[in-house]
Parts: structure tokens; C-alpha cells; sequence
């Protein structure tokens, strides 16, 4: 008992930050509607309700676009162990200049990013023609050359397709921290040719 009242004194302090001291102050019919949705989200997270807390702070992110919003999500999707959805907020997060992030809440964000990036993977992959598109397990994702996919661990399903072009599918299986290569060049569609009939027409002499 002792342990889990400890733990969720370490989670209320580390997000209390969300809301500023002033605002925490007013009364509750003055908060605006972000506040009411983060104060939402940060009871449903502290109850391990992640599902439902991660809803809320999407709705507070769009009710009010912050890099504080951004990092609730971040860490709600951490707990739910969508670690490559839960990067690519925290990233979203350290970058964001709306009600950036500084000192302590920085440093957390940048700490978290350390560990999930042990929980992921990466695709990257080259195509041809250039008009490829590709989708993995059933999604449309754009790849940069360079960085490729962020993945969670675990097997994958790559597709690429283009206009005219046979497509191509690929079982992947990413590991943690590895980047799995992909060169895939895809056959042009095979186009019968129809024959016609051909008719002799008499030239006239003279």
C-alpha cells in the first residue's frame, strides 16, 4: 500500500505542471474548458485508466494546441505501450513552441525519449518507381529516405504499390534499436497486345 501511494504521489507531481499554480487556485467554474480536460485526463492516468486519459488529452491538445498537452499524450501512449505513436509525441512535444517545455518537464520528456527508443524499431526503404506508395500493417506511411519508419518490436507488414506496376508485400520483423533495410523495385504491369485485323485495299493503277 505504502508503494502504490508513493507512486501516485510521484505521478501527481510530475504533472501538475499542466496546469499553472494560478489557474490551479480558481475556482472550478472558472477554469477554461482545457483546463477541465487536462484535470480529466490527469485523474483518469493517475487511475492507470490510460485509454480513457489518452482521449482526453487528445481532446485538450485540440482544444488548445501546448507541447504540455503534447507530452500527456506522449506518456499516456508510453504506458499503453504504443512506444512508436508515444515517440513520435514526445518528439512532436520537445519541439513544439506552444507552451514549451522547460527545466524539470524538459528533462523528463527527454529521459522517456531514452527509454522508448529501447521499445522500437525502424523500416527504411527505397522504391521504384518514385510514384510508390507504401503502407505497413494496413496503414499509408511516408518514409523519409533517410530515417525511415519508427516501428514497435515485433512483425510487420510492408505493401508497395504504384500506378501500372505489380505490387510487392514484405514480412518484416524489427528488433529494438535496428533498422531493417528495404530495396524494393516493382515489375511493370504486363499489357497485352491486341491484335487487329487487317484488310488488303486494291490500289487503283493508271
Amino acid at each position: 500500500m505504502l508503494r502504490e501511494a508513493l507512486a501516485s504521489l510521484v505521478v501527481a507531481a510530475g504533472f501538475a505542471a499542466f496546469v499553472p499554480a494560478s489557474a490551479r487556485a480558481e475556482v472550478p467554474g472558472a477554469r477554461t474548458r482545457y483546463q477541465e480536460l487536462v484535470a480529466e485526463a490527469l485523474s483518469e492516468f493517475e487511475a492507470a485508466r490510460y485509454e480513457e486519459a489518452l482521449v482526453l488529452f487528445e481532446h485538450a491538445h485540440a482544444e488548445k494546441p501546448s507541447a504540455r498537452a503534447l507530452r500527456g499524450i506522449a506518456k499516456t501512449l508510453f504506458e499503453l505501450r504504443l512506444y512508436a505513436r508515444s515517440l513520435h509525441a514526445i518528439d512532436a512535444a520537445l519541439a513544439s513552441p506552444l507552451d514549451p517545455l522547460t527545466g524539470a518537464l524538459r528533462d523528463d520528456l527527454v529521459a522517456l525519449r531514452e527509454r522508448t527508443l529501447r521499445f522500437v524499431g525502424r523500416v527504411v526503404v527505397t522504391t521504384e518507381p518514385r510514384s510508390t506508395q507504401i503502407s505497413i500493417d494496413g496503414t499509408e506511411r511516408t518514409c523519409a529516405p533517410d530515417a525511415g519508419c519508427v516501428l514497435d518490436l515485433g512483425r510487420h507488414t510492408l505493401r508497395a504499390s504504384a500506378p501500372d506496376h505489380e505490387s510487392a508485400e514484405r514480412t518484416l520483423e524489427v528488433g529494438s534499436g535496428a533498422a531493417v533495410r528495404l530495396a524494393i523495385r516493382l515489375a511493370p504491369l504486363h499489357v497485352p497486345i491486341t491484335a487487329s485485323a487487317s484488310r488488303t485495299v486494291p490500289i487503283a493503277l493508271g
